[in-house]
């Protein structure tokens, strides 16, 4: 029985991740169907997609929210009594709300003409960043306390990858767009294929929850 627990609760965990992960892809997917014409998804970011003063900015607000609400409760109950879960998914967490709180206050508009709070847009700018910073270490975590080394060097090529392309976005000026989202696309590719690995594989994550004296 204790086995079959287990189990059920690492494909809940799993689960949780992959509904969390698709559901963002099929909003920034649909959000970037019915952007207007002056929208180039090669220019402009997924952000503006939730940019100030357009119309239909509330449906990608609600998949960095609903995507923020999900991995982060996901995250938050995979922590068990062991340092390794600690290391690895309160910055997955934190990661979570960044996205979440970056949906919440909105980037500046990609149309010219529109008043905008230049003070909401640095806040959805300063949440991106702690988002980014925050997968960062999480993948760090995970380089050093995976158990496989299959995918300590997947970690590892993740954590090049994210910082590399973080970089390059912030140097360019051109295909901003395509940058962001490869940024996305190396988070998202490891949110399903490798740390769900880690899930249900790695043995630091069959810790039970709290310790119980061996009397009770």
């Amino acid at each position: 029985m204790m086995t079959s627990t287990s189990h059920s609760r690492k494909r809940t965990r799993w689960k949780g991740n992959v509904i969390a992960t698709a559901f963002i892809i099929i909003i920034i997917g649909v959000a970037q169907f019915i952007a207007p014409p002056t929208y180039n998804w090669t220019q402009n970011t997924v952000s503006e997609l939730a940019a100030q003063g357009y119309e239909h900015k509330w449906l990608m607000q609600i998949g960095f929210i609903g995507f923020g609400l999900m991995l982060s409760i996901t995250a938050l109950s995979n922590l068990r009594w062991h340092i390794f879960a600690f290391l690895r998914e309160i910055p997955l967490a934190v990661y979570a709300l960044g996205i979440g709180l970056s949906g919440i206050f909105c980037t500046a508009p990609f149309r010219d003409g529109v008043l905008f709070s230049s003070a909401e847009a640095q806040l959805h700018s300063n949440f991106a960043t702690l988002a980014g910073a925050a997968f960062s270490i999480t993948l760090t975590a995970h380089m050093f306390t995976d158990s496989s080394m299959r995918r300590k060097w997947l970690h590892l090529i993740a954590l090049v990858c994210t910082i590399t392309i973080a970089i390059i976005f912030g140097m360019s000026e051109q295909n901003i767009g395509i940058i962001q989202r490869s940024l996305y696309l190396v988070g998202f590719t490891w949110i399903i294929f490798v740390y769900n690995s880690a899930l249900l594989t790695d043995k630091s994550y069959s810790q039970t929850r709290y310790r119980r004296h061996p009397s009770t």
